[in-house]
């Protein structure tokens, strides 16, 4: 046995490894870019746009704004810390059964202040009422890390210092962080929820020790703290978007007390910066293109803690995971898949993906928006570009084969040029134009024997292939027994009901046969369902001759057919065709028809069968312009010269009146 060589191993491969190993290969690559972060930079915003909706904000938290007015009212910043006393004294003064839950200053009181008083008034204050958290800052930077065995390490995110309230403050009032540190793109999507000071202690943020202050007088549990990462950070899910949580009370109102205090009974007030230039505005994912105040980044936490929703993102491990594990079968989906079908598939995984990702997210867990419709399209699109290509190579393929078999049929067609030279009795022309690259039109012509001329020209029911293959067998039928059987319609019934004993597919076709006697000048023909013949006498003009129809050949078994004789007087001019020549179409839909083809044929210069069927396939084509050809055309044309002698007087037979032409 010869071995085989690699390319007839791969030539013989298993389909289902190779579509299994194309598969993969697909799936890895797409995970391998997508892991590279190729989509990031558009999928982030997408997914922050799908994610992140903006709603009513809660009633239960409200900011008072150190905005314009109340900088041109009492001064740029730093202010006098006794302002920030008479504020927490009017909130809860003003009437005492309606205190605030919690008063968050989002101010850092760093150090003894250059007023005593006023920082006595200010921790005074607080210690007072009890309701009080201000804010504290890390200082981050890099350190060099001294680890076991003279090895040292460079930390990044150290803290490196603490920037907490005054001594006399810290001890009146609650502390928290107020560090934010957007994401590589400059967007804030993740908040901090504790600091680790240089001596080790754990600082909360400044959102979650009001929270708990809050659930702390209203009588509330606290929900759990949200699982972070190993830095403390955690996906912050926006409730509001900047603004909703003031309700367009400025610091300077307040301290001006044209504020009602019932308005914030055992509710959360927020007092920090709220004027552009403070430095205090992020974007964020809620709006990449608004800019947020830090205060109402800080509102949005603490509601965030009220809801208890801390959605978490899948790991990038997993999803490239769960990208490629989808990959693989999708791949194997869309290998030759119709195109119709594959794009049903696409936007079906696409729309699937995004109620998955709208669910998860309502289960705590954020997916990528785009990572896996990016990847199921990219496999769409290669799939379409190789059924593309092997659509097309099939087509070439066959367009090469068509050709062939074009040319096949153009030479089983008689083509001499002209018929039969050494003739003079006749001169005859024939043409066959199919409206694809094979049809079912054909014309055949034939010396029966020295003295009979066989004439044939048929159409086959259908087009394409298939009327191609039933015409060969056809026009080989016909000449058999037009050469065997001296009577056309004897010929018509032995074809008729030998297609018919094989005919499973119910083609049929159209013909007329002639047979012309040399010496006389007799035409004796037959019709099965074929169009009427134009005759022409000498001296006349072109006229259709009606004559009898039988059934096409291979329509019914046991059909008869009739036959009728034609005396041709020498200058008559017999043309015959096919159906694609009335019915040639132009672009407003209207049919050529035979009057014009009878027009045509009166004005054409010359009787010569070459001119009348080059007259008539221009007429034809300048009558179709652009509009597509629907079916083949076939002509054959004869002049009948005579054979030396006068014509005879026509004669009658089978009981019709003969024509003498």
């Amino acid at each position: 046995m010869r071995s085989l060589k690699f390319s007839d191993r791969i030539k013989t491969a298993n389909p289902l490894w190779l579509r299994l190993s194309a598969a993969l290969l697909a799936a890895l690559l797409l995970t391998a870019v997508i892991g590279f972060g190729a989509l990031d930079s558009f999928d982030q915003p997408l997914s922050d746009r799908f994610y992140q909706k903006a709603g009513a904000s809660g009633r239960d938290i409200l900011v008072i704004g150190i905005d314009q007015v109340s900088l041109d009212r009492l001064g740029p910043l730093p202010w006098p810390r006794n302002y920030m006393a008479e504020a927490i004294r009017y909130l809860n003064n003003a009437d005492p059964d309606a205190r605030p839950a919690v008063i968050g200053i989002d101010i850092l009181f760093s150090g003894e202040g250059q007023d005593p008083v006023a920082d006595r008034a200010l921790a005074s204050a607080a210690a007072q009422y009890g309701n009080v958290v201000v804010a504290s800052a890390a200082e981050y930077g890099t350190e060099l890390e001294d680890l076991p065995g003279s090895v040292y390490s460079i930390r990044d995110r150290a803290v490196l210092g603490w920037d907490g309230p005054f001594d006399a403050l810290a001890e009146a009032a609650g502390t928290g962080h107020i560090n934010a540190m957007a994401d590589s793109d400059g967007i804030f999507r993740h908040a901090l929820l504790y600091v680790e000071r240089p001596d080790g202690s754990r600082v909360l943020s400044f959102a979650r020790v009001i929270y708990e202050r809050w659930c702390q007088a209203t009588g509330r549990t606290p929900s759990p703290l949200p699982k972070t990462s190993a830095f403390g950070f955690y996906y912050l899910p926006f409730s509001a978007s900047g603004g909703q949580y003031c309700d367009g009370i400025c610091f300077a109102d307040l301290l001006d007390g044209n504020v009602d205090p019932s308005f914030y009974k055992d509710k959360i007030v927020l007092i920090g910066p709220y004027a552009a230039g403070m430095q205090d505005a992020y974007p964020t994912s809620l709006n990449h293109a608004a800019l947020m105040q830090g205060i109402d980044i800080q509102a949005n936490i603490i509601e965030a803690f009220q809801k208890g929703f801390y959605p978490r993102e899948a790991g990038r491990s997993l999803e490239l995971a769960l990208v490629f594990l989808l990959c693989l079968p999708v791949a194997l989906l869309f290998w030759n898949r119709d195109l119709r079908k594959a794009l049903i598939i696409w936007l079906s995984l696409c729309l699937v993906w995004v109620l998955a990702c709208s669910v998860c997210y309502r289960l705590g867990l954020i997916l990528h928006l785009l990572r896996v419709p990016a990847a199921v399209t990219a496999l769409f699109l290669i799939s379409v570009i190789l059924n593309y290509t092997r659509i097309r190579r099939e087509k070439l393929r066959i367009a090469a084969e068509l050709d062939v078999a074009r040319r096949i049929q153009t030479d089983m067609l008689p083509n001499e040029n002209p018929p039969f030279p050494s003739r003079e009795e006749f001169s005859l022309s024939a043409s066959m134009t199919p409206a694809k690259e094979v049809g079912g039109d054909f014309y055949d012509y034939f010396l029966i024997d020295e003295a009979h001329l066989g004439l044939v020209i048929g159409d086959v029911s259908g087009k394409g292939i298939p009327a191609a293959l039933l015409m060969t067998v056809a026009m080989a039928l016909l000449r058999e027994h037009a050469v065997q059987t001296p009577s056309p319609a004897e010929a018509l019934r032995t074809v008729n009901e030998i297609l018919c004993a094989r005919n499973d597919e119910n083609m049929f076709v159209t013909v007329w046969l002639g047979i012309l006697d040399l010496r006389t000048g007799e035409l004796t023909a037959a019709s099965a369902g074929h169009e009427y013949p134009i005759l022409k006498n000498p001296g006349g003009s072109f006229r259709v001759f009606r004559d009898r129809h039988g059934l096409p050949v291979g329509a019914m078994e046991d059909t008869r057919y009739r036959e009728y004789t034609l005396q041709l007087s020498p200058g008559s001019v017999l043309f015959v065709y096919t159906d694609g020549l009335a019915e040639a179409t132009d672009r407003h839909s209207e049919q050529f028809g035979l009057m014009r083809t009878e027009e045509i044929l009166n004005a054409a210069s010359s009787s010569d069968p070459d001119v009348l069927i080059r007259s008539v396939h221009e007429a034809v084509d300048a009558f179709v312009g652009s509009a597509p050809q629907f079916d083949d055309l076939t002509m054959l044309a004869l002049v009948w010269h005579g054979a030396g002698n006068s014509a005879e007087a026509p004669r009658a037979e089978d009981g019709t009146s003969d024509n003498a032409l």
